[in-house]
Formats: structure tokens, C-alpha cells, sequence
């Protein structure tokens, strides 16, 4: 290697050098990301991966905890109507113990009746969310519907009635429990998910002011490789034009 190339080397490793910073940096800066290959951060790229994959997890469970609320609210609303129905049976059946009534005022209670009852069947059988049955078909058997008769006995139907709303009742208690405990999960995943996604920004995202900062500080870098690459060029051909004058 003559003496003039490595007069030349050292400001050509620092004018690559400053290029390739530059370029990092102009990209960094399209992007607003800081790191944008496993290069630019290797330990920063494996934690920022891994809280991006946390932060997909907890917005899958919410969507599942959410689309699970909401069966359970349908089912909840459901059941609802049906203790109203079952509320209006009761009335009824109380209603039919009075003696004053004839056979005739009875056998038009038990008609109300037979039609709520057929309403809450209806409404067990159609009730769906996404397609799919929110409450189980036997709820009318459970309910004992079918044993809710005035006619042969008031007093018991009208216990009958009591018990099957009793039953309705425990149902959605047990549907406000869940709906409400998942709420509190959602809540909880979606504070996790705001912290993650911001400690996750701090590793990832770019500090614009400071890539600008570090923008300028390169081209300087740049111009002076580039004027120090002159001098050596211009140092090198006066050395060159020397020793041609002293072999002459």
C-alpha cells in the first residue's frame, strides 16, 4: 500500500461510516420507528417482540371475554322477559283462588296462563346469539310450567309459579355475577395492554427531535470527512509531485 492511500484511508472509513449512520438515521425517521431491524437493537428488538405478542394476547382475551359477555347479556335480557311473564302468572294464579270466581272465570285464568307459558317456550326456543341457542331447552321443564294449573288446584300453581320465578331469578344472578367478573377482567387486561403498549413505544418509537439532532451532527461529520479527504489527496499529490522532482 503506497504511502498516499493511507494518507486517503482514514477520512474513506469515516465518510462510509457517517454514510451508513446517515442512512440508518433517514430511516429511522420514515419510518418513526427506532428500531427497524434486528441490527439497529438486538436485546431492544426481543423485548419490544415480546410485548407486542403480550399486547395481541390480552386484546384476544378481551375480544373473547366480550363476545362471552354478551352472550350472557342476551341470555340475561331473555330471562328477564320470562320473569315478567312468570310475575304475571303468579298474579294470576292468586287471582284464581278467589271463591266469588265460577268455573268459566277460572278456565279463563288457565287460558292466560297456558299463553304466557307458551310465550316463555317461544321465547327459550328463539332466543339466539351468532346463532346459537343462549338458553338451555329444558328451562320450561325446569320451570315446571306444565304443572301451573288453576283449575285442579290455586294454591299450588300459585306455588308452583313462586318457585319457577325463584328459579328464573337465581339463573340471572348467576349471569350478573359472570357478566360483571368479566368486566372486571376487561378492565384490568385493558390497563395492562396501555402500559405495555406505552413501556413498548419507549423501546420502539423514535425520539424525532433527537434523530433530527443526530441527523444534522452526521452531515457535519460528513463535510468534515469529506475536507479531510481533500487535504489528504492534496498532501499526497505534493508528496508525489516531491519525490518525481528529486528523482528527476
Amino acid at each position: 500500500m503506497s504511502v498516499g492511500s493511507i494518507n486517503t484511508l482514514g477520512p474513506i472509513i469515516q465518510l462510509n461510516q457517517v454514510q451508513r449512520d446517515t442512512a440508518k438515521t433517514l430511516n429511522q425517521l420514515a419510518t418513526g420507528q427506532r428500531i427497524n431491524s434486528a441490527a439497529d437493537d438486538p436485546a431492544g428488538l426481543g423485548i419490544s417482540e415480546r410485548m407486542k405478542a403480550q399486547i395481541n394476547q390480552n386484546e384476544a382475551q378481551v375480544r373473547n371475554l366480550s363476545m362471552g359477555s354478551n352472550f350472557n347479556e342476551t341470555a340475561e335480557g331473555a330471562l328477564s322477559g320470562i320473569n315478567e311473564a312468570l310475575g304475571h302468572i303468579q298474579e294470576l294464579t292468586v287471582q284464581a283462588q278467589d271463591v266469588m270466581l265460577t268455573s268459566s272465570d277460572r278456565m279463563a285464568i288457565q287460558e292466560e296462563i297456558d299463553q304466557l307459558s307458551t310465550s316463555i317456550r317461544d321465547t327459550v326456543l328463539s332466543t339466539k346469539f351468532n346463532d346459537l341457542k343462549v338458553l338451555p331447552a329444558a328451562l320450561p321443564d325446569l320451570l315446571k310450567l306444565s304443572q301451573i294449573n288453576v283449575l285442579s288446584d290455586p294454591n299450588q300453581a300459585s306455588q308452583t309459579a313462586l318457585e319457577a320465578i325463584d328459579t328464573v331469578s337465581s339463573l340471572r344472578a348467576g349471569l350478573g355475577s359472570s357478566i360483571n367478573a368479566a368486566e372486571h377482567t376487561i378492565n384490568a387486561l385493558n390497563n395492562a395492554t396501555i402500559n405495555t403498549v406505552a413501556a413498548e413505544s419507549q423501546i420502539s418509537d423514535l425520539d424525532i427531535a433527537k434523530a433530527v439532532s443526530d441527523l444534522a451532527a452526521q452531515n457535519t461529520r460528513r463535510h468534515l470527512a469529506i475536507g479531510a479527504f481533500k487535504l489528504a489527496t492534496k498532501a499526497n499529490e505534493e508528496t508525489t509531485g516531491s519525490l518525481l522532482s528529486t528523482i528527476v
